[in-house]
């Protein structure tokens, strides 16, 4: 019986949605028509025409993670997986679904043994050998093993993106499934990425005498310092160092060096074969990182081979097609998009273009904005706003300028923003304690849910251009074929997730302020990315 045959006789029985015999939390008291139509259409992709890969673009509120699931249990096999991009969705997809098992890496978990006298000791320093580990009493009463076959044997596996790809490729548990949701899929080239690259960090370099490459802007070059030089010189450390890792902190760092050759071979094997260009090297104070500029030859072996039916959801995929081209999957895909069930009034995104940000801005363009965004701290003196800065330099400068502003009227308002790599979530509660604060910073974008009267207002200050500092994405973007479509897909993905951030509800309300003049001309060329539902939301002043 379809799918579409199953809602009809749900919703023209006594049993109600009972009917469609889908075992989901007692929360969900009623599915909504967006979820039932991206169901039907799911269906007619998986059973219809056979695909392996279907894409879910839903807003949030739309109940993606419902449709997900849903998904999974009408259509998926032996072993299914939800896999997302961090350990905290993963544990508010098991609140959600308690019956799924979430697994975390090693180094999440305590030993059985000495967990109050070395509480710093991890399942991560396990030291089995023959059978035996002296952290545990027995290698099968292991808390991370225990979790691990909690997991392999539920109904569905909840892992994080990082532990998938290990897992899937080198230890091999979670290697051949059924199903598996990809959420957050606009993530999935940025983690697969951090998977293929490659670091010689300065302390190495310092400590085993490495030197560096001859020629530092040439790819032969890279290749023949990692094979002459380095790969030897940390092989040979390995061997000899294995004589003393007895002890907790020798072991780490023998470990590590073990799995840093590993990830320097695989980027010794694929320099100077993957064609000229095709990689870039990085060197700052932390060391040399070497990163493919594309790891779309990356993507049959490393994702697509490890599932018979894949479904990949975000809340800003903008392209199907261009998503697809860069995880590598060259068969025929299905691209769904959800609409919003938020009404345009709740959630205004208002184009105030002032001033444009950029190196080359006069100071009166700058200040200009600055002023302007004065202007919106003194007209919502009774609400939290966020000020989305994509950078840190711009949060100082935007922040003293707010400051000033306040200061000069008198006021106490409160400003914040983060000035270290430790304190974030001590910098965010504070502003959140706040009566009516401000708080700048670059990195709100992404999993922070400011519902209600969290906050209401925020301020996108300047549009988030991915940045050409960055080697790779200067390269992607002039060096490749489509890379002008993959830097404006970027961007749009980010202004969605950051307009997203302060309406979590049908309820829910807030506005958001776009100052950046430079979005009339990214509107004017790429207003074709957008989804419907976010534009039905623009207001251009």
């Amino acid at each position: 019986m379809s799918f579409k045959r199953k809602v009809w006789e749900a919703q023209n029985s006594a049993r109600g949605w009972d009917e469609l015999n889908i075992s989901l939390p007692s929360w969900l008291e009623e599915w909504r028509p967006n979820q039932l139509q991206a169901l039907e259409q799911l269906e007619d992709g998986y059973v219809s025409r056979g695909l392996q890969v279907q894409v879910v673009d839903a807003p949030p509120g739309s109940g993606k993670t419902v449709i997900g699931e849903a998904a999974r249990v009408l259509w998926g096999g032996r072993r299914n997986l939800y896999v997302c991009h961090s350990k905290a969705l993963q544990d508010q997809f098991c609140r959600d679904f308690p019956y799924s098992k979430v697994i975390k890496g090693r180094a999440n978990y305590p030993t059985e043994i000495f967990v109050d006298a070395y509480p710093e000791i991890s399942c991560a320093d396990c030291t089995k050998q023959d059978g035996g580990c002296e952290f545990c009493e027995t290698v099968e009463g292991c808390p991370y093993e225990l979790a691990k076959q909690d997991a392999l044997g539920s109904d569905v596996a909840v892992l994080n993106t990082a532990y998938f790809l290990t897992e899937a490729n080198y230890v091999g548990s979670f290697g051949e499934c059924g199903f598996v949701v990809l959420d957050e899929c606009d993530l999935l080239e940025k983690e697969l990425m951090g998977f293929v690259e490659a670091r010689v960090s300065q302390a190495y370099v310092s400590k085993y005498k490495l030197g560096e490459p001859k020629f530092k802007t040439k790819e032969e070059s890279w290749k023949e310092w990692l094979d002459g030089t380095v790969l030897p010189v940390l092989k040979s450390e390995a061997k000899q160092g294995k004589e003393f890792s007895d002890d907790v902190r020798g072991r780490r760092a023998w470990l590590n060096l073990r799995r840093r050759i590993e990830e320097l071979g695989n980027v010794s094997r694929h320099l100077g074969t993957d064609g000229d260009g095709a990689w870039v090297a990085e060197v700052d104070k932390a060391g040399w990182t070497f990163k493919p500029v594309e790891v779309k030859d990356y993507g049959e072996r490393l994702i697509w081979k490890h599932s018979k039916r894949f479904l990949l959801m975000s809340g800003s995929v903008v392209s199907t097609s261009s998503l697809m081209n860069s995880l590598g999957f060259s068969g025929e895909s299905n691209g769904i998009v959800v609409p919003s069930s938020f009404a345009p009034s709740s959630r205004k995104v208002r184009i105030l273009p002032t001033g444009s940000l950029s190196r080359k801005s006069s100071k009166e363009e700058w200040d200009a904005v600055f002023t302007k965004l004065c202007g919106i701290v003194g007209e919502h003196t009774d609400d939290r706003i966020l000020v989305h800065t994509v950078s840190h330099s711009l949060a100082e400068k935007a922040g003293c300028a707010v400051k000033e502003e306040i200061q000069r009227h008198g006021g106490q308002r409160p400003v914040y923003r983060v000035e270290g790599y430790t304190d974030r979530e001590r910098v965010i509660a504070d502003w959140l304690e706040s009566r009516a604060g401000v708080f700048l910073s670059p990195s709100m974008d992404r999993g922070v849910d400011l519902k209600g009267d969290l906050c209401r207002v925020q301020v996108i200050l300047k549009v988030p251009f991915p940045s050409l500092g960055d080697k790779q994405v200067e390269r992607r973007l002039y060096g490749t074929k489509g890379g002008r479509l993959w830097y404006a897909v970027e961007t749009a993905r980010s202004l969605i997730q950051m307009s997203g951030r302060v309406v979590r509800s049908e309820e829910d309300w807030g506005v958001t302020y776009v100052l950046d003049s430079e979005f009339l001309r990214f509107w004017r060329q790429w207003k074709g990315l957008f989804p419907q539902w976010w534009i039905e939301g623009l207001q251009f002043r």
